[in-house]
């Protein structure tokens, strides 16, 4: 097949031509490229594109004969409507091409011409417009479009074909941004507040992506109409529900301004012909609004790298020494940002592979998303110098150095605004608690170099960390971010809420302690032992040292000692974060779960807190105080009906672990049938919080089909900061 695209150089033509010669197809595309430049033309082999007016086409080819398909995309903008002549200047280039096809074109060729369904206008005696539907003036785009369209019908040829496109949107190479959705996104990134006349004018929006595979095939296999309208049905939309769309991804309020005028467009479509077409092709799914207006959103996050460094064989990890800290220290070290556990391997002490930490210095690489830039590439760019962070002491380990490890030419590109400072921590919550000095050393590090405290950023796990750093009277930007409830995958979710199967012993409870480093867990498995009621439960408890245990207040910590490590299952040697063992909790009537951290200046939910929820289990939390306040407020429901909830407020930690234990131990007094009856009382609940974590992790994670991507919400923050939003 031999194709010739007039318009190639375009918002659409461009991918359109793309997708044609990755399929192998020779391509000849011409373009006058008012508002593109050579480098947005894909390079090719199959491609041959010509820089020029169509209306000049004979000084390269002198026929059109050997094309098997034509397509005519080439459009001027709206604004260019205005200029004088520039309807029969572009009619007339049309008649040249229809004229050189009727004559050269051999029989078997077809031709296609994108037309718009804007040609429809404003007619209110029509719900739904189909292709038989009268068209109507309203506009001079409208205009050009309708008098376009009428060339072509004039021909008696089912060789002819007419697209009437939905309004496309999109990100593309050129970019438009005077086409409605993207014209919006564009105005908020620029900072300008939303005027939208007629918010209640309906028509259909089309991601451009999907709109070239649609007329790929459209053109490959071609189509008994003579017109087909081009979009779904179900994406007509109002102008006031784009803006509510777009509220809804960006997570915010707009400033918008409603014009109450009336729209010369205002018009849903029928598109129920070219659906029976998409719908025999493999791939028929489409970009959502919500996908598309992400896309959009963030674009290209630049994301700026340091230097080689022969040692790992990869860039240096941002904010770390270029001589290994023999400069800063003295001595040797690895990067501060970095854990023991992130170099060496426990078990043979040996240094990992280079590949281990590729994935550590870029972790947020989603080529989708991320631009990644060297000192030199970062120059004429607005960029992000992220800093992901490993080890919970990186801010102490690295208080006498702070910045001094940024090359220069970053440190000052954050000094004159141009770069933003990232700190990336999300899976640990110690920063802003009590006796942390993380949030202060972090305002320490932008005085000593001067640092605008607006220019810096800390994504943290805790929770309460903007409310922390106000509290400080700290002036950074604080971002709270919980990332552990992608962790147990809700498309693995079991079908049905877990069941309640009592065996004779060891059913009232499941709790899991692994890391008995965390000190509140062995005052709690402690004050079971004293209450007797360690064996009622399903209990996991690691290996600890005695030595930090206050056994003045823990007397039986020493019996505890003697009797762990104490498993379930599995072994303890290893942290199966990921696992979930469904045994444990079909067998037991509650979960409790003892949470990472307990201080009452953080609030940080691990996976432990999202496994009974994902499994349809009920649940105590001995963490955060204000824990199930929060979940509350996420839409989830607790167990008050049946226990005193009241521990959520206690903020002493030994008060708050005794009436854990105090519930705990009413619950043992009830025998199988009571427990049963309430675990069926509790059914709805039980539904309803595994439907809000579905519901939760889609929103902050689904991509587009079936994919979900870990690292959505941290590109949304990312973009939202180099979009100047926060």
């Amino acid at each position: 097949m031999r194709v010739l695209i007039i318009g190639g150089g375009g918002f659409l033509g461009t991918q359109l031509t793309k997708e044609f010669i990755d399929k192998g197809t020779k391509v000849i595309s011409i373009d006058r490229m008012d508002y593109a430049s050579l480098d947005d033309i894909p390079k090719s082999e199959h491609l041959t594109f010509i820089d020029d007016e169509i209306i000049n086409i004979e000084d390269y080819y002198e026929s059109f004969e050997g094309f098997d398909r034509i397509v005519y995309l080439a459009s001027p903008r709206l604004l260019e409507l205005d200029e004088k002549d520039t309807i029969e200047n572009e009619l007339t280039n049309l008649k040249f091409v229809l004229n050189k096809v009727q004559e050269e074109c051999t029989n078997d060729f077809l031709f296609f011409f994108a037309s718009s369904c804007s040609v429809y206008g404003r007619q209110d005696s029509v719900i739904k417009f189909s292709e038989e539907d009268k068209t109507q003036i309203t506009t001079r785009y409208s205009e050009l479009k309708i008098k376009s369209e009428n060339l072509i019908k004039e021909i008696d040829s089912d060789n002819f074909k007419i697209f009437r496109l939905s309004t496309l949107y999109g990100l593309s190479n050129p970019m438009r941004n005077d086409i409605l959705i993207n014209n919006l996104i564009y105005d908020i990134k620029t900072g300008k507040d939303l005027e939208i006349f007629d918010p209640e004018a309906n028509r259909p929006h089309l991601n451009v992506h999907d709109c070239k595979e649609i007329l790929f095939q459209l053109i490959v296999n071609g189509f008994e109409e003579k017109i087909l309208n081009v979009g779904y049905d179900d994406l007509n939309i109002s102008k006031k529900g784009v803006v509510k769309i777009i509220e809804k991804v960006l997570d915010t309020d707009l400033n918008v301004t409603y014009v109450d005028s009336k729209d010369s467009r205002d018009y849903s479509v029928d598109f129920s012909k070219v659906n029976k077409y998409i719908q025999m092709w493999y791939n028929t799914e489409k970009i959502e609004y919500e996908q598309g207006i992400f896309n959009l959103w963030v674009d290209k996050i630049n994301l700026s790298l340091e230097d080689y460094d022969s040692i790992i064989d990869h860039v240096r990890p941002n904010m770390s020494s270029k001589t290994w800290y023999l400069k800063e220290e003295g001595e040797l070290s690895y990067p501060k940002m970095w854990g023991r556990w992130n170099v060496y391997n426990e078990t043979t002490n040996k240094l990992f592979s280079p590949d281990q930490f590729s994935g550590m210095i870029t972790p947020i690489n989603e080529k989708r998303y991320v631009r990644f830039l060297d000192t030199e590439n970062s120059k004429k760019k607005e960029h992000i110098y992220l800093v992901p962070i490993y080890n919970p002491s990186f801010f102490e380990d690295n208080i006498k150095i702070g910045y001094s490890c940024i090359s220069r030419r970053y440190l000052r590109d954050i000094k004159n605004g141009k770069c933003k400072i990232v700190f990336l921590l999300t899976l640990e919550g110690y920063s802003g608690s009590t006796n942390n000095r993380d949030l202060e050393i972090i305002a320490q590090w932008n005085d000593e170099h001067n640092i605008p405290h607006e220019s810096v950023y800390y994504i943290c796990g805790n929770l309460k960390v903007k409310s922390r750093i106000k509290q400080k009277n700290l002036n950074f930007n604080g971002i709270p971010l919980s990332s552990f409830d992608i962790w147990i995958n809700p498309l693995h979710m079991p079908d049905e809420i877990c069941p309640f199967h009592p065996s004779a012993d060891k059913f009232l409870y499941l709790s899991y302690n692994r890391n008995m480093d965390r000190t509140h867990r062995i005052g709690f498995c402690s004050r079971l032992l004293d209450n007797d009621l360690l064996d009622l439960g399903t209990v996991s408890v690691g290996d600890f040292d005695l030595n930090y245990v206050d056994t003045e207040k823990y007397p039986n910590a020493s019996k505890l000692k003697k009797m762990v490590p104490i498993e379930i299952d599995k072994t303890l040697q290893y942290n199966l974060a990921n696992d979930i063992s469904h045994d444990n909790f079909h067998n037991t009537f509650v979960s409790i779960v003892t949470e990472s951290l307990c201080d009452e200046n953080t609030l940080f939910l691990s996976e432990k807190t999202w496994k009974p929820i994902y499994m349809g289990h009920p649940f105590i939390v001995l963490g955060n105080p204000g824990t199930l306040r929060y979940l509350k407020t996420l839409g989830f429901k607790t167990f008050d009906k049946w226990w005193d909830e009241s521990y959520d407020r206690i903020q002493d930690l030994d008060a708050r672990t005794n009436k854990i234990v105090t519930i705990i131990k009413h619950l043992s007094n009830k025998n199988h049938e009571y427990l049963i009856n309430v675990r069926q009382e509790m059914k709805d609940i039980l539904i309803h919080n595994r439907s809000i974590m579905v519901e939760l992790v889609k929103k902050k994670y689904h991509i587009r089909h079936d994919e979900y991507n870990p690292q959505k919400p941290i590109i949304k923050l990312l973009a939202d900061i180099q979009n100047k939003m926060i």
